[in-house]
């Protein structure tokens, strides 16, 4: 009962707080300025301000300047996140009843994978 719910909260159209806060994190594996942030994930500035404040009380990132710039980057904590909330995705995935099978939903994250991949030390 909660797999089911937990499942159909993710397959809806508009993205909830966790998938927000993992499309942040993901776009965080290289330093990236509040402005690019909140065009790569299609945020208001509000929206990106709540969650990169959330995000660095939470050490999920971490904030420097560079040339007068404020760029945001992940941590370790952030990367374990990710790793986590994929991980959680894929599973949820694996329980689709539209037919589509697990194979096909990996391919699209993939991409997300990816760039986590490219990012470990």
């Amino acid at each position: 009962m909660v797999l089911q719910r937990l499942t159909e909260i993710f397959e809806k159209g508009k993205r909830g707080r966790m998938e927000v806060i993992g499309e942040i994190l993901l776009m965080c594996q290289e330093p990236i300025q509040k402005t690019r942030l909140m065009y790569k994930c299609n945020l208001s500035f509000g929206q990106v301000d709540r969650h990169l404040d959330f995000l660095l009380s939470k050490n999920f990132v971490t904030s420097f300047n560079a040339d007068d710039r404020c760029f945001y980057i992940l941590t370790d904590k952030g990367v374990g996140f990710i790793q986590k909330y994929l991980d959680l995705r894929d599973l949820l995935s694996s329980h689709d009843d539209d037919g589509q099978s697990r194979m096909e939903n990996q391919s699209k994250s993939s991409h997300c994978e990816a760039f986590l991949c490219s990012a470990a030390p």
